[in-house]
């Protein structure tokens, strides 16, 4: 007669400076972050031309201890930068205004293992040990909103989001940060009605 023994092993993660959340997007070259969009279809995107900062009532902040200006200059220049490339510009009257957040979650994965030994007690030969390890992390995610001219509704969203691991130098965060901006904004502006449908159509939808 077989026996069961399960044994958990809880591993905690100690509190991770906000700059860190988007170096969980890019790390490792294995993996490519996965972005999500969502937005008003009955909008005609081509319009808009320019944009503003949308004033916050509050502001960005997820902890006081880890907060810090650095990392918002960084996301808003990263996220500037793109706009320009797009040919959006700035104005004082925009088609639309632009805002972000960055939101941290705990969570909690579980890995199980099944095998004749264990390395935490001794065994009887026959004995069929299960082990599960339950481990707690953060994970991060970056949100671009942009909002209508005056800043009442969402018109369009875009996430990334994956768990924040890893140290970096501010020159690898600054990469990191514009890596992650440049990665959610490739799909700002939305395609148009016709040419999503073409593409449905492609896609056998």
């Amino acid at each position: 007669m077989q026996n069961h023994f399960t044994l958990s092993v809880f591993n905690h993660v100690t509190k991770i400076p906000l700059y860190l959340i988007l170096i969980l997007l890019f790390a490792g070259c294995s993996s490519t972050p996965v972005v999500n969009t969502d937005y008003n279809p009955a909008l005609n995107y081509n319009k808009l031309k320019t944009y503003n900062w949308h004033e916050r009532k509050m502001p960005l902040q997820i902890n006081p201890k880890i907060n810090n200006t650095l990392f918002e200059d960084r996301v808003r220049n990263a996220i500037a930068s793109e706009l320009q490339q797009k040919n959006f510009t700035i104005s004082k009257k925009p088609d639309f205004q632009v805002t972000f957040n960055v939101t941290v979650q705990r969570k909690m994965e579980a890995r199980t293992t099944t095998s004749g030994m264990s390395y935490h007690r001794p065994v009887w030969p026959g004995a069929v040990v299960t082990e599960t390890q339950i481990r707690e992390f953060n994970e991060g995610a970056l949100i671009i909103d942009i909002l209508s001219a005056d800043g009442k509704n969402l018109i369009w969203r875009g996430t990334t989001q994956k768990r924040i691991t890893g140290q970096t130098t501010p020159e690898e965060r600054i990469k990191t940060i514009n890596l992650a901006v440049a990665k959610i904004l490739s799909n700002f502006p939305p395609p148009s009605k016709d040419k999503l449908q073409q593409k449905l159509q492609e896609q056998g939808f």
